[in-house]
């Protein structure tokens, strides 16, 4: 560790103060795949920053078989998937491991680039996890903050509506909210009522005048984004929500990472490129 952070800031406080900000991170310019190294007292941190991919004829899926069968690295950590989260069920991490070495390469990506790493790691023998807060573990967390049960909610639903595009050759926007609402239902602490699309629907027509299903994506993208990035509203909560929930999620990544270094030599994150992009500084200080 190379900071010279105050000492009376606990680690989630002094990775906070070095995460790159919104306003940094949407001024930021960089190539996707975002790629970087740093080194670490037992090896090397390897960051491969992506863009979300779903198919194998994506230009990122033979750069990301390269890297992992390259580096072979002791561990890939990667994004989204609970099941391999530290203190998961076993037989829930089990079930998921066995589903993806049934799967071909080309198969696994079906499960996002985080997928695919997956199997890769599989096939070099290298431990994977998944470093990032619970569903849960995040509903709590912006409750604390302040925002309401309709108000987390509605974020998390419009979320999913605006990344139709990622998903629309193989759902419409009805069966995705249906599969993310069936995602988030099980960590979901509160009244299930407020998942549903009628529920969020109605949210949305009265604080936004416009529903799920008419929204332009664009529209339902700046008012879920971490920093409004066009014209069609002002900064809403939803935006705050979002700030809030990937700082969380950042913190806990770092911190996780830090541990890792301390237990692999080299070590494989497959993460977002926002993400990449705005952990960067603080892992080149803390690592």
């Amino acid at each position: 560790m190379t900071c010279s952070a105050d000492s009376h800031l606990n680690l989630d406080q002094i990775i906070s103060q070095m995460l790159m900000t919104p306003i940094e991170h949407q001024k930021a310019s960089y190539y996707i795949p975002y790629r970087y190294e740093i080194a670490t007292r037992r090896g090397a941190l390897h960051y491969f920053g992506t863009r979300h991919f779903l198919d194998s004829s994506n230009h990122q899926f033979e750069k990301l078989c390269d890297t992992v069968r390259t580096l072979k690295p002791s561990i890939v950590v990667v994004e989204h998937h609970h099941e391999l989260v530290r203190g998961s069920a076993p037989e829930v991490r089990e079930r998921f491991i066995e589903t993806v070495q049934r799967f071909s390469l080309e198969e696994s990506v079906s499960l996002s680039e985080s997928g695919l790493a997956t199997k890769l790691a599989l096939e070099v023998g290298a431990e994977v996890e998944c470093p990032e807060p619970t569903d849960r573990e995040r509903f709590l967390a912006l409750e604390r903050k302040g925002f309401s049960h309709e108000q987390i909610a509605s974020y998390y639903m419009a979320r999913a509506a605006s990344m139709l595009p990622l998903w629309q050759d193989r759902m419409n926007l009805g069966e995705l909210l249906e599969f993310r609402r069936k995602q988030l239902a099980p960590n979901w602490p509160w009244e299930q009522h407020l998942l549903t699309v009628t529920a969020v629907d109605s949210y949305l027509r009265r604080t936004f005048n416009m529903g799920l299903f008419e929204a332009p994506n664009e529209a339902l993208v700046s008012i879920v984004a971490p920093l409004k990035p066009d014209t069609y509203f002002d900064y809403t909560v939803l935006n705050s929500i979002a700030t809030s929930e990937v700082t969380f999620s950042d913190i806990r990544i770092v911190s996780r990472l830090i541990q890792i270094a301390a237990e692999f030599d080299t070590i494989l994150v497959v993460y977002g490129s926002s993400h990449a992009v705005r952990q960067e500084k603080a892992l080149r200080e803390l690592l």
